[in-house]
């Protein structure tokens, strides 16, 4: 949030040609899109301030993880469709992909558990590379985010359904067929890439990374036990492929392969992109 208030600040906002976001960051990606075209009638700070700031604050004033497992457990729906319950009550209602706008363009990132890569949401079609995209999908925002910000393991998987005649042609690489194109497994987009950053970095050479992903924190003392201990490697691996991805991006804006910046919670943002930009 404290980047996107200082790139409306500067009024770099309106200038961004795609937003692409997982898990947490696609909550607040999924309310900017929503309120775009007031942003753009109305570019002043309190403006944003009332149409994302306050709605965003105010979702993390309430604790929604917990009753969603306890209900989902229980209600019809599951954890997921729990989950997208409270993103309809509290910031989406019944909107869907077809109200974000045109320009820029959203990607909501979620990961395929099937194929083991990148699922997209955008107003124009979702899906991924190997089994294929569905164009112009309606699905609801609350649906979308859900599945991007689907944490491991109690929020994971959402399970979507599909005809396998919702997908457009001969789509996709090499899962075609009603087993993996009927009932799709998405978890978080951040199992597959944690930074959002292959829906944008492939097409433009500018790019602005905001990183909300916490370090690693040392343990004296490791749990033994095989499911503590297990989460504990499981961790380590996650933090080492995120800092893989970071220093490749790093290194492509000290090469001059990408320009752009990169921000994290613990470091201050270092923008290199000049004012000509």
């Amino acid at each position: 949030m404290g980047a996107l208030c200082r790139l409306h600040e500067f009024g770099l906002l309106g200038k961004l040609a795609r937003i692409s976001s997982v898990s947490g960051g696609s909550i607040t990606a999924g309310v900017l899109a929503l309120k775009w075209a007031k942003l753009q009638q109305a570019s002043s700070a309190k403006c944003f301030k009332d149409e994302v700031v306050k709605p965003i604050l105010g979702i993390a004033s309430h604790t929604i993880d917990i009753p969603a497992v306890l209900w989902g457990l229980i209600l019809p729906g599951g954890v997921s469709g729990r989950i997208a319950h409270y993103y309809r009550e509290y910031l989406f209602g019944r909107a869907t992909l077809q109200d974000f706008p045109d320009t820029p363009l959203f990607v909501l990132n979620a990961t395929n558990l099937q194929s083991g890569v990148l699922w997209r949401f955008t107003k124009l079609f979702m899906g991924d590379y190997r089994i294929g995209i569905i164009k112009n999908c309606k699905l609801e925002v609350a649906v979308a985010v859900g599945a991007s910000s689907a944490f491991p393991p109690v929020l994971s998987p959402v399970v979507l359904k599909f005809k396998e005649s919702d997908y457009k042609g001969e789509t996709g690489m090499d899962l075609q067929g009603p087993a993996f194109r009927t009932k799709v497994f998405i978890s978080d987009g951040g199992v597959y890439d944690y930074l959002g950053l292959e829906s944008a970095y492939k097409k433009y050479k500018t790019i602005l990374v905001s990183d909300g992903d916490a370090k690693t924190d040392a343990e004296a003392e490791p749990k033994r036990g095989w499911l503590l201990h297990t989460l504990r490697v499981l961790t380590v691996i996650d933090n080492q492929v995120g800092s893989l991805r970071k220093r490749g991006l790093i290194a492509a804006y000290e090469a001059d392969l990408r320009r752009g910046a990169y921000g994290e919670s613990e470091v201050k943002w270092q923008n290199m992109v000049s004012r000509e930009d």
